[in-house]
């Protein structure tokens, strides 16, 4: 009798316990890739992304030096894996694949690792990587081959090589890559993470792909330029009553530069290490114009825009015109150095 009464005690606790957690269980990835997978030790730091947006990941990592998906797939230790039933994700990758081979082996072998996930309750991911800095023009090729794996298969696309490119184009700046010129730094592998999160993790239904977004900064003034060195994203809210303002996550999305060529036309240029449905904002620029007369403006045109170094005119409201209408861009000046960006726009939608 006395053993039956721990037992039910016991099993209270356990009830409990999962009442207080929610009962959530972990999401479980298995990455299957070579050096790209396991240099600074890319599941690890998945991990850690995920933990710091209250997401929890066990991640498994089968990696080898220069291996491809069909190397993996003739070892046979990566079907034993899968066939366990213990992932939701597997996450694949090998090289720049920018070859007719390469889209051979993400296209027609990847189904192999489709028929498989699928068999056993598992979504299959690409992880598409990047082209060693000698071979830097056949960075198109990695990213149409590894897009096109992922389309034939039915399997999300983590587009870090995609997110990359666009870094490197707006910046100039390649410090992604390590000192040999292909394996990441810490600092790209740590942007892995954060897209391989982003396109597991981001948007959970269809209906979200369209919604809009709220990304933030605050800029400093350098003549006739706004510079936001960092701009945020918003996720997780919610209308009306049922806000939580503990629910809200202020995420990292990237940088923009804003440039006045007169008091009411600019120009807004913009990098994001951000991705979301599998798709990366990447970069861009496009021309804009106030949207309606204010005061700030009405003053710069009395003043005539050359001469004007009172820079309060940057207030306002501007928009791309008919063919960006519905987003657009709020400036408030806050002083001669600073103002406040407010980007009113939308999340990517899978192709």
């Amino acid at each position: 009798m006395k053993k039956n009464h721990y037992l039910m005690l016991l099993l209270l606790v356990i009830c409990l316990a999962k009442l207080q957690t929610g009962g959530a269980e972990p999401q479980r990835l298995l990455f299957v890739g070579n050096s790209l997978t396991y240099v600074n030790d890319l599941p690890l730091l998945v991990e850690q992304v995920a933990g710091n947006r209250g997401i929890e990941l066990v991640t498994t990592q089968l990696a080898k030096p220069n291996y491809a998906i069909v190397d993996h797939w003739a070892d046979g230790q990566v079907q034993n894996l899968i066939s366990t039933g213990n992932y939701d994700y597997v996450i694949i990758q090998q090289g720049p694949s920018s070859q007719s081979d390469g889209h051979h082996m993400l296209v027609n072998d990847g189904r192999l690792y489709r028929d498989l996930t699928h068999a056993h309750g598992a979504q299959l991911a690409y992880y598409m990587v990047w082209p060693s800095l000698l071979y830097y023009h056949t960075f198109p090729g990695v990213i149409a081959n590894y897009t096109a794996g992922a389309e034939a298969n039915d399997a999300i696309l983590c587009p870090v090589g995609e997110v990359w490119k666009a870094h490197f184009d707006a910046t100039g700046d390649f410090s992604y890559y390590g000192s040999d010129g292909f394996h990441p730094s810490l600092t790209g592998s740590r942007v892995a993470a954060e897209v391989i999160v982003d396109s597991l993790f981001g948007e959970e239904s269809a209906e979200q792909s369209f919604q809009q977004a709220w990304i933030t900064g605050v800029g400093h003034i350098e003549e006739n330029q706004i510079i936001v060195p960092q701009l945020h994203i918003t996720r997780h809210g919610a209308f009306g009553n049922d806000h939580e303002p503990a629910d809200v996550a202020r995420v990292p999305w990237g940088q923009a530069t804003i440039t006045f060529h007169s008091c009411h036309e600019t120009t807004m240029s913009y990098v994001s290490n951000r991705a979301v449905n599998g798709m990366a904002f990447g970069s861009g620029s496009q021309p804009m114009q106030r949207l309606v007369m204010n005061q700030a403006g009405q003053l710069c045109d009395d003043l005539s825009f050359p001469q004007l170094t009172d820079k309060a005119f940057f207030s306002g409201t501007f928009f791309g015109g008919a063919e960006r209408d519905g987003e657009g861009v709020h400036i408030d000046y806050l002083n001669s150095e600073q103002v406040i960006v407010t980007w009113y726009t939308y999340l990517p939608a899978r192709r």
